[in-house]
């Protein structure tokens, strides 16, 4: 809810959430001229298993002319780097994966094969924001 303003300010209520489409509910969508040009489906980490639930529910909530995905993770760890670091691995890895592109330490950028045609690409960033917990000792300063 707190990301759909600002992205409406730019898109002038071109930016939607929960947005029903294909097999579910699109956390983040924006349409542009009736199309699709991004979508966004929001995380908490909770370790490698749940990357490919987040990545398989992705795909089912899109099609096959949606080719802008993100994926993004709300980290509460104390060691962000090593999240994104892992989810480098596990996508080098997914049968999905062909080649990464630009991107940051904070970040991924990656081409994938859509599940079921490899002639048809998609584009996916991967965004991590660091959220991390509170201890006993944060509250007491």
């Amino acid at each position: 809810d707190a990301l759909l303003p600002m992205l409406n300010s730019h898109y002038e209520g071109a930016a939607t959430g929960e947005t029903f489409q294909a097999a579910g509910k699109i956390d983040i969508l924006i349409r542009v001229l009736d199309r699709n040009v991004f979508i966004g489906e929001c995380k908490w980490w909770s370790g490698p298993k749940a990357f490919g639930e987040a990545l398989d529910q992705l795909f089912s909530y899109t099609t096959w002319r949606d080719t802008k995905l993100a994926l993004i993770f709300f980290v509460d760890r104390r060691d962000p780097a090593a999240v994104v670091e892992k989810v480098r691995e596990l996508l080098r890895e997914h049968d999905l994966f062909i080649e990464f592109g630009p991107a940051d330490e904070r970040e991924i950028r990656c081409k994938l094969r859509w599940p079921g045609d490899d002639t048809i690409t998609a584009q996916l960033h991967v965004f991590f924001v660091h959220l991390p917990k509170q201890t006993a000792n944060d509250e007491a300063s």
